[in-house]
C-alpha cells in the first residue's frame, strides 16, 4: 500500500514513509506504539495507512519528546490527530497513561529520538513485555554520526538475536523481527541475499527521494506564497497611503473651490473693475517713490494739494532739465542751478 502522505514536516524520517505504509499493509498490526514522537512524520504515516486499509489498529504516540515540544506544535499534532485519526489513535503525554496498553498487545514498536545507548536500551527492555508474538521493532538513526551512537549500538547488539533488515538512507532505519512469527513479505526481506537487499534498499530509497522532493517542492511553494503575500501586503500598504493622500487632496479641493468661485464672482463684478481702474490711475498719478505717492500714502493732503504736488513735480522736472542744459553751456555747477530752478517753479505755482 503506497499513498501520498498527508503530513510532512521536512524531517529525515519522511524518506521512510513509503516503507512505513508498506509495513502496515504487509504486517497488519493490531497495536502500534511510537516512542519519542517529535515531528509526527512517521506516526501519522502509520495512522494514514491504518485508516486507508480500514484496520482495527490501536495506535499510540508516547515519549518525552512530545511533551517537550512547543505548545503551538503540540496543538498542531493534536489537531491533525483529532481531525483524522481520533477513532483509533491517541497522543500520550503522561507516562501514567501507559497502563492502558496491555502486555502482549503491540505488533509494531517504533523507537525514535533516543541518542544514548542507555536511554534506548531502557526503552527497548521496558516495551518487551508489551510486544506480541508477531512483533516488529523499528529503530531509527542507525546510520548517525558519533554523537548519536546509541541506536547503532543497540541495533548491532539486537541484530545478533533477531532477524533484521537495515536501510542506510534517511539517517538509517533498522527492522527487527522480535516476534516468533512474521508475515511472508517480511520473511522475504529478512532472508534476502546481497543482491536482493540492494534491490529492496534502492526501491524504497527512490520512493523516499520522491517524497523528499515533494516536501521540498511544497516548502518552495509555501515560501513563494509567503513572498507573494509579502508583496501583496506592501502593495496594500502603499494603496492605503495613496488613498489617504487622495482623501486629503479631495478635502483641500472642497475647501478651495468655494473660495475660488467667490473670487471669480468678485473679480468679474463692476465694482471690482472700478476699483482696479482707480488703482491704475493712482499708480500713474503717484508712482511709487514720488512725492505724490508719499503724500497720498500718509494721508496728509487732500486731492487739490495732491494735484498741486503733481504739477510741482512736473515743473521741477522740466526746470531741472533746463538748468542742466544751461549749466553745460556756462560751466555753472548743476546742483546750484537745480536749487534755483526749484525756487522759481514754486514761486510760479503760488502766483
Amino acid at each position: 500500500m503506497l499513498a501520498e502522505p498527508e503530513w510532512l514536516t521536512g524531517s529525515s524520517w519522511q524518506q521512510h514513509i513509503p516503507f512505513a505504509m508498506f509495513l502496515v499493509s504487509a504486517h497488519r498490526p493490531l497495536g502500534i506504539v511510537e516512542v519519542g514522537s517529535l515531528t509526527g512524520d512517521s506516526y501519522f504515516a502509520f495512522c494514514q495507512a491504518v485508516k486507508t486499509l480500514g484496520l482495527a489498529t490501536a495506535s499510540y504516540a508516547v515519549g518525552t519528546d512530545l511533551g517537550e515540544r512547543r505548545t503551538n506544535a503540540i496543538a498542531e499534532l493534536e489537531a491533525h490527530n483529532n481531525q483524522h485519526y481520533s477513532e483509533f489513535s491517541k497522543l500520550l503525554r503522561d507516562s501514567s497513561e501507559l497502563r492502558q496498553i496491555n502486555d502482549g498487545s503491540i505488533d509494531l514498536l517504533h523507537l525514535d529520538r533516543q541518542s544514548t545507548y542507555d536511554s534506548i536500551r531502557h526503552e527497548f527492555e521496558f516495551w518487551l513485555s508489551k510486544l506480541s508474538r508477531r512483533a516488529i521493532v523499528l529503530i531509527h538513526h542507525t546510520n548517525m554520526d558519533e554523537e548519536a551512537r546509541g541506536p547503532r549500538e543497540l541495533w548491532d547488539e539486537m541484530r545478533g538475536r533477531y532477524n533484521g533488515f537495515e536501510f542506510q538512507h534517511g539517517e538509517g532505519l533498522g527492522i527487527l523481527g522480535v516476534g516468533e512469527t512474521t508475515g511472508p513479505e517480511l520473511q522475504a526481506m529478512f532472508g534476502a541475499d546481497e543482491a536482493g537487499i540492494q534491490q529492496i534498499c534502492d526501491f524504497f530509497k527512490r520512493l523516499g527521494s520522491a517524497v523528499n522532493a515533494r516536501a521540498t517542492a511544497d516548502d518552495s511553494l509555501s515560501e513563494a506564497r509567503e513572498a507573494d503575500w509579502g508583496r501583496e501586503e506592501d502593495l496594500y500598504h502603499r494603496l492605503r497611503i495613496a488613498e489617504r493622500r487622495y482623501r486629503a487632496a479631495e478635502e483641500r479641493r472642497l475647501t478651495i473651490e468655494p473660495i475660488a468661485e467667490h473670487y471669480e464672482i468678485v473679480t468679474s463684478s463692476k465694482a471690482w473693475k472700478a476699483v482696479e481702474l482707480a488703482w491704475k490711475l493712482r499708480r500713474r498719478i503717484a508712482p511709487a517713490g514720488s512725492r505724490r505717492a508719499r503724500i497720498s500714502n500718509n494721508g496728509q493732503a487732500p486731492c487739490g494739494e495732491l494735484l498741486e504736488a503733481s504739477r510741482a513735480d512736473d515743473l521741477n522736472e522740466r526746470s531741472s532739465l533746463r538748468m542742466k542744459d544751461a549749466a553745460q553751456a556756462s560751466q555753472c555747477p548743476p546742483t546750484r542751478l537745480t536749487s534755483i530752478g526749484s525756487r522759481v517753479a514754486r514761486q510760479a505755482i503760488r502766483s
